[in-house]
This record gives structure tokens, C-alpha cells and sequence, in this order.
């Protein structure tokens, strides 16, 4: 971790807002590893690595820019920024079982967080009615088929 502060308070904001959800999702054993375009699996009991998902691309099974991710006892979810979508994988193989197109217009911004029958997504965006702003996009969204419950800006 660096350990000079970044002179743009926007851009530190950013670089601690990834820093924290990093470290989140670490502690439940989901990494979305954005420099290599993957989701990591690691043990919840040691933080060994088990497997990984993904690789840079645009197909059903790559991923551009994964920030966002978390699990249940059944699947991974991932916010997939560059490629627009929410996806749900299966645990156990890996493959998509689900997805969602979402209209990010930022990257590496995104934070999953499970809860029992919702995922919780917030996310930065570029505001569509004022020049450089960015709204704080908090949604919820249903495990199940990844449908839109609610959202609100923050």
C-alpha cells in the first residue's frame, strides 16, 4: 500500500473506497482481482487459495474490470464493470448462471455486499446532469434473478 496520499481528494477517495472493499471481500474469501480481470477464491479458514474464475475478454466467461463481488453457500456475484453486467456464478463449477446488464459509466468502483434474499451494489456515476460529478448509486437487487428491488442515490 503507498504511503504518500494522493493529491486529488476524489482520486484518494476512490483508492480507499477499492483498498476497503478489498479487504472486505478478502475476509469472505471472494477477491475480484482486477489487474489480472478474475475472481480469486480463497479459504475462509486460512485465506489459502483454492481456484479462480475468468480472464480479460468479452465473453460469457471473461471478465474487464470484476470490482465487486460476494457469496453465499451457492454462488459468487460480480460486478463486471467494463463489460455492463452483474453476474451470478455457480460455486461449485464456476459457470454463469446469471446475468444482468448495469449501467456503469466509471470503473473499479463497485461494491457487493450479499445479504439472505438480496445483493446490496454501490457504485459510482458520472452524473447525467451536472459535468464532473459523480452520483453514489446504492441499489438492491434480488439473488434470485438479479432484478432491480430499489435504488437510490447517495
Amino acid at each position: 500500500m503507498p504511503t504518500v496520499l494522493m493529491s486529488s481528494q476524489k482520486y484518494f477517495l476512490k483508492f480507499l473506497n477499492g483498498v476497503m472493499t478489498y479487504l472486505y471481500q478478502q475476509i469472505r474469501g471472494v477477491i475480484n482481482d482486477i489487474g489480472n480481470n478474475r475472481l480469486k477464491v480463497h479459504s475462509k479458514k486460512n485465506l489459502g487459495f483454492l481456484k479462480t474464475f475468468g480472464e480479460l475478454g468479452t465473453g460469457a466467461t471473461n471478465y474487464h474490470v470484476p470490482s465487486g463481488g460476494c457469496g453465499d453457500s451457492s454462488n459468487y456475484y460480480v460486478s463486471d464493470e467494463a463489460n455492463n453486467r452483474l453476474v451470478k456464478l455457480s460455486k461449485s463449477s464456476g459457470g454463469i448462471v446469471l446475468e444482468k446488464r448495469i449501467d456503469h459509466n466509471t470503473l473499479a468502483d463497485s461494491s457487493l455486499t450479499c445479504g439472505d434474499k438480496e445483493i446490496f451494489m454501490l457504485y459510482n456515476r458520472f452524473s447525467d446532469t451536472e459535468l464532473d460529478v459523480s452520483d453514489v448509486i446504492l441499489e438492491s437487487r434480488d439473488k434470485g434473478n438479479l432484478e432491480l428491488k430499489a435504488r437510490t442515490m447517495v
